[in-house]
């Protein structure tokens, strides 16, 4: 029998209407994903104090209070965090907000998906790369 493991993701978004997609899709299909859902970066970060890091960050940008840009910088500077792959995920398509995000530490900026169907297929491609990463070191060359 093959063994499956968990992935631990962390999802930063101000709209509780995200994690309960996530939250969905994941009891839906059964993915084997530990979801951790934070509507402010203070509380992520202070959760990352007492626990073990996630296997991915998935996060917005437009966060009030700190930004997404800022809780990027801030886990990019971390030696604990850097190599976790990160990524944006946003309600709005800004050219701006990418390049910033990608040059903050950002795996990758996507726009969140209109419907049921495009989360899940975001989640899975999400899970497909965890599992991948671990036949590497990420963020490390040569």
């Amino acid at each position: 029998m093959k063994v499956v493991e968990r992935r631990r993701f962390f999802l930063l978004d101000d709209d509780n209407d995200e994690g309960e997609i996530y939250s969905e899709i994941i009891s839906e299909s059964k993915m084997p994903i530990e979801l951790h859902c934070f509507s402010k970066g203070t509380q992520m970060f202070d959760f990352l104090l007492k626990n073990t890091a996630p296997d991915i960050f998935i996060l917005d940008v437009n966060l009030p209070g700190v930004s997404g840009i800022e809780c990027i910088r801030k886990l990019k500077a971390d030696k604990r965090y850097k190599n976790i792959p990160l990524v944006v995920c946003s309600s709005i398509s800004n050219q701006g907000k990418l390049e910033e995000s990608i040059s903050a530490g950002a795996l990758c900026y996507t726009v969140k998906p209109f419907d049921f169907s495009g989360y899940k297929t975001l989640l899975k491609e999400l899970y497909s790369f965890c599992r991948r990463k671990d036949n590497y070191t990420f963020g490390k060359t040569g």
